[in-house]
């Protein structure tokens, strides 16, 4: 793993861990320094276009128009737990839709094995998994993701991280163990939770060679 290395000044970008080898460590830092050339351009880009006055942003939600309140879509919070295999795709959808609040967690990092199946790119090796998404998300569409490197087991810390309850909850993870522990917790009537401190709906993937499995619960509803 490629880890920032802030404490020296004129330090390299990236170091890397012992267990990884020079001809990795040298690519590693490459990728990262071709990336921040990729996101400073992007952003002068993306500057000089919004001051553009025949440009407007949310016009490139409006294919979705006839089929999605668009004034409801952008003011809804989503949270998405995991930035792999199935949260990676999954916050691409959402900016898609028109969906602009969204937060994310993970606390894992890029490895190569990630690079593909899981949609990040050459240029993410070493970084976290949400630094990624959050990158992607300004590059793809202009918006920024707040991104949470951390790791969540129940809806307290949720809340407690994003500081109040997202109105929708999208579980990403390949975890059993998570997922049931979230399930135990959410419906324990003695850990507090109210009407209010339940998002509207929770929205559970599962994934298993290939296919993608959605349980969508109201849990106000519950």
């Amino acid at each position: 793993e490629c880890m920032h290395d802030t404490d020296k000044k004129d330090a390299p970008i990236y170091n890397c861990t012992p267990d990884v080898n020079k001809d990795t460590a040298e690519a590693c830092a490459s990728y990262r320094k071709a990336k921040e050339r990729l996101l400073s351009e992007a952003t002068n880009y993306i500057t000089a276009m919004l001051d553009d006055i025949n440009v407007r942003p949310d016009n490139a939600d409006t294919r979705f128009s006839t089929a999605l309140p668009l004034n409801r879509v952008r003011t809804r919070s989503v949270a998405i737990v995991g930035a792999g295999g199935l949260g990676n795709w999954q916050w691409r959808a959402l900016l898609g839709m028109g969906f602009q609040d969204i937060t994310i967690f993970d606390d894992d990092t890029v490895g190569i094995e990630n690079v593909g199946p899981q949609a990040h790119s050459i240029f993410d090796l070493g970084v976290p998994k949400v630094q990624a998404v959050e990158e992607a998300a300004l590059l793809y569409r202009g918006v920024l993701i707040k991104a949470i490197n951390e790791r969540v087991y129940t809806m307290r810390d949720i809340i407690d991280k994003m500081g109040y309850t997202p109105d929708i909850l999208i579980t990403c993870t390949d975890s059993a163990a998570f997922r049931n522990g979230f399930i135990e917790d959410i419906t324990d009537p003695y850990a507090g939770y109210g009407p209010d401190s339940l998002p509207d709906l929770l929205l559970d993937y599962r994934m298993s060679l290939g296919d993608y499995t959605c349980y969508a619960i109201p849990l106000r509803l519950l």
